[in-house]
């Protein structure tokens, strides 16, 4: 008996546990393909550094998927075909290359294309003190019934 209430208790407090999620672009860091939350680094000097080692991909291959069953019709798209786990680092500063001027066509299904004409180098840095907008939803990720802010500052490493 005492087994079943525990099994009722433990099945009750899953069914009702929530989600945290961190909403916007400002709270993930990019080290060697691998996406993270800026609460999971810390500072080593001008670089981020991730805080315990993490599972990332080490190759990808270029992959055709088809949209809709036909061959035709499709995307390329990357998979990963290797995984290594490591500790990740990454500068704060950075630049990315950014496209400056835009033509757009549209194809045969009304699909909006864009040629870059002119690209552009953009600096950027990681926010290292901030505040992040925090949703909190049921168990499924479906139901949003909280939200709140959470203020953050990257630590230094040890």
């Amino acid at each position: 008996m005492k087994l079943i209430a525990l099994f009722a208790i433990l099945f009750t407090a899953n069914t009702f546990a929530s989600q945290r999620n961190i909403i916007g672009d400002e709270v993930f860091f990019s080290a060697q393909g691998h996406v993270g939350s800026i609460l999971e680094v810390c500072t080593d000097g001008e670089n981020l550094r991730t805080l315990s080692p993490v599972k990332y991909c080490t190759g990808y291959s270029k992959v055709w998927v088809a949209d809709s069953g036909k061959k035709s019709d499709g995307h390329y798209d990357y998979v990963c075909n290797g995984f290594e786990t490591g500790v990740l680092t990454t500068a704060i500063n950075y630049t990315v290359k950014v496209c400056l001027e835009r033509e757009y066509t549209r194809d045969s299904d009304d699909r909006v294309l864009g040629k870059c004409l002119q690209y552009g180098i953009e600096n950027r840095s990681y926010e290292l003190d901030g505040t992040l907008d925090v949703e909190y939803t049921s168990r499924g990720g479906t139901n949003v019934y909280r939200t709140s802010e959470l203020d953050y500052s990257v630590p230094a490493c040890n």
